[in-house]
């Protein structure tokens, strides 16, 4: 039993340590900050920007495309919960507020869901479909949506 456990500890001590040890450049955009990273599935990705500044690749970040959006925002999170469904957010910058928005067709377009009711700047989103989720902010704001 000693050697199956030492054996088994090796093992995932040495996956644990090969992961991550080589990093290869695939710029986006120079001169842009990011602040988050989603892929909805193993080819199209996306990066979040502070400047709202949102770049996706369809080929495993071999090339980027930026989209900006037409807010005065930046997006300090994002994640898609399909392919076509995401949601970004961060701070509202004429107001200072918190800001939540939705995409449904893949980042072409996004709906501007809340500016007015997050009084803090919001820091990081997760959902777990494409209703249920909770928005993190500063001073320990914490949000949960179902709709």
């Amino acid at each position: 039993m000693k050697k199956y456990v030492i054996s088994s500890c090796l093992s995932i001590f040495c996956f644990i340590t090969a992961v991550g040890q080589n990093w290869y450049n695939q710029s986006s955009n120079p001169g842009e900050d990011f602040n988050a990273i989603h892929f909805p599935d193993s080819c199209i990705g996306y990066a979040f920007g502070t400047a709202g500044v949102i770049s996706k690749t369809y080929n495993r970040g071999s090339r980027w495309e930026t989209k900006n959006l037409t807010l005065d925002v930046e997006i300090d999170d994002g994640m898609f919960v399909s392919l076509q469904q995401g949601f970004i957010t961060g701070k509202y910058n004429p107001s200072g507020n918190g800001f939540f928005c939705k995409t449904s067709n893949g980042a072409n377009t996004w709906d501007i869901i809340d500016t007015t009711s997050f009084s803090n700047r919001l820091r990081a989103l997760y959902f777990v479909n494409a209703s249920t989720g909770w928005l993190v902010g500063n001073d320990e704001y914490i949000v949960k949506t179902t709709n």
